[in-house]
């Protein structure tokens, strides 16, 4: 199996192609918007990727260490709940499979935000409901999709996703 550097060098080798996607979606919506949400999904992928189900740090901690510099402690902190949970074990269905593992961890991104606002009494309905009805809020899913599959693709050892 490939290690983190390898998984990056890949990601890094197919960002011309989610970028063509990218350019395609802009072009047949109409809307720029909408191929951005794409490609930043993709890149967004350096950072949340199926192996944060690993304890210890992995290479994309270690690249959130570099770029989120003072989110850094909770960002490490947060996954590494993620990893310590019984059923997101390494290369299971739950983190690994493209599509669900990637909504998964969308949605584990969000747990602090609705603790934080429950705590808080803040009514995060209306912004929840406005996200969720944006297309590039869709698109930049798919687009983490995209990243998660190269990743999975390269965990399988397909020829077409070697470096």
């Amino acid at each position: 199996m490939p290690d983190g550097k390898t998984h990056t060098r890949l990601h890094k080798r197919y960002i011309p192609y989610a970028t063509a996607v990218g350019v395609g979606l802009a072009t047949l919506s109409g809307r720029p918007s909408t191929g951005v949400a794409f490609v930043a999904g993709y890149l967004v992928g350096l950072l949340i990727e199926p192996d944060l189900d690993m304890v210890g740090i992995t290479e994309s901690e270690r690249r959130a260490m570099r770029w989120l510099v003072v989110l850094a402690v909770p960002w490490l902190f947060w996954w590494s709940i993620y990893a310590a949970l019984p059923f997101f074990r390494h290369r299971s269905l739950l983190t690994h499979y493209p599509l669900l593992s990637t909504l998964i961890r969308l949605l584990w991104l969000f747990v602090p935000v609705l603790f934080i606002s429950g705590v808080m009494q803040w009514d995060v309905q209306p912004f929840l409901g406005a996200l969720l009805s944006r297309e590039e809020a869709w698109v930049f899913a798919f687009g983490l999709s995209l990243s998660d599959l190269v990743h999975d693709a390269a965990d399988r050892g397909w020829s077409a996703a070697r470096p």
